[in-house]
């Protein structure tokens, strides 16, 4: 007769709270087992291996790592300014949710980024006895002094964005921007745009060069030419959106029936920038983002974005780092979703924003039927 609470199989895997519920135990109790040690009764510790039998209850090594008596948590070491960002609220809500699913508690620890909090934020996490840590996009904190710190923690490491740990010790977990970036700019070519400005993220921001890369490669696969001359670089803010919009425009011949932005902040401040200077959206310019903040909905013109798959990294940064067949080699990248909305000018004919004005010639079609953007 099966157990009472037995799942069958192709059901979730069972987690050591499982264990611990049946064997009418501790989670403490059953690391304690699970690591061997003597202290434990003999009938205990018969009932809680007939269990993990009964089970075939796999632990993970991180449970195996947990210290005598200590309680089963994950920490998360994030830098202080991302921990305010919209973008870290569902990654660690993701974590979470797959924390306690598993039996674990969920320690976040936001560091700033002088040159002490690096090793302080070790400490913390040391003294916490964590099974395991979370690394959430804090990319200012990639120093070697930071690197150094972290070499002391003995348990799995995951990390949330595009770091590659050169010794192979970090799992890296990240969306695929390249790809997004492809679809985006596809799909704004499939709408018979041929002339593109870019405001993208400066090169140490995560995952910026490969969203270029995206762009570029969605470019050539049209035929078009990549022109430097309608590209800024800017901060993934609002403000800096202003700035970067406000000087692509000032430029001397700056040509482009739409444009793209690293981040939706950067597309709102953009928006703005373009009303200021009598541009529509989509009317006259096509203007799309990436990440698809919460806000993006709500705009007027709502935001043509990639979603990003903020809650499932936190998932999967979880599973990762209590997986018992260990880490990976390679980053483990995430797909993207495009999400189409009124901004990108679907089912408009595109025209072409030239020093801040819009040129309204009509889009011509050859021959062939095929729609093409005149020249200036």
């Amino acid at each position: 007769m099966p157990l009472r609470g037995h799942r069958s199989p192709g059901s979730r895997r069972p987690t050591i709270r499982d264990v611990a519920r049946l064997a009418g135990v501790s989670v403490c109790t059953v690391s304690r087992v699970l690591n061997d040690r003597p202290d434990v009764a003999p009938a205990t510790r018969d009932r809680i291996r007939s269990i993990i039998a009964d089970l075939r209850f796999v632990p993970s090594a991180a449970a195996r790592a947990l210290p005598n008596g200590g309680h089963p948590a994950i920490a998360v070491l994030t830098y202080e300014g991302f921990a305010a960002a919209p973008f870290y609220r569902p990654v660690i809500a993701g974590a979470m949710v797959e924390a306690t699913e598993r039996g674990y508690a969920l320690i976040v620890t936001p560091v700033g980024s002088d040159a002490r909090t690096p090793e302080l934020g070790v400490d913390f996490l040391i003294s916490h006895r964590a099974a395991g840590v979370v690394i959430a996009r804090p990319q200012p904190l990639y120093t070697p002094a930071f690197y150094a710190a972290m070499q002391r923690v003995g348990v799995p490491i995951v990390t949330t964005g595009n770091y590659r740990d050169p010794a192979g010790r970090m799992h890296p977990i990240d969306i695929d921007g390249r790809l997004g970036a492809r679809d985006l700019t596809r799909h704004l070519i499939s709408l018979g745009h041929r002339s593109f400005g870019l405001l993208r993220g400066h090169s140490h921001v995560g995952g910026a060069d490969t969203r270029v890369t995206g762009h570029r490669e969605a470019l050539a696969e049209a035929g078009l030419t990549f022109d430097g001359g309608f590209v800024e670089s800017c901060e993934w803010t609002l403000e800096d959106g202003v700035r970067a919009m406000e000087a692509l425009l000032a430029r001397e011949r700056p040509r482009f029936s739409a444009l793209v932005c690293h981040h939706d902040y950067v597309a709102i401040g953009a928006i703005q920038v373009l009303a200021g200077h009598g541009l529509r959206v989509p009317d006259d310019v096509a203007v799309v983002g990436f990440e698809d903040d919460s806000v993006s909905s709500y705009l007027t013109p709502a935001l043509t974005s990639v979603r990003v798959p903020a809650r499932t990294i936190g998932i999967t940064a979880v599973r990762r780092v209590l997986a018992p067949d260990g880490q990976p080699s390679g980053a483990e990248l995430l797909p993207c979703e495009l999400v189409v909305r009124q901004s990108c000018g679907a089912g408009r004919q595109p025209v072409t924003v030239s020093g801040g004005r819009a040129l309204r010639e009509e889009c011509r079609s050859d021959a062939s039927g095929t729609t093409t953007t005149p020249s200036a």
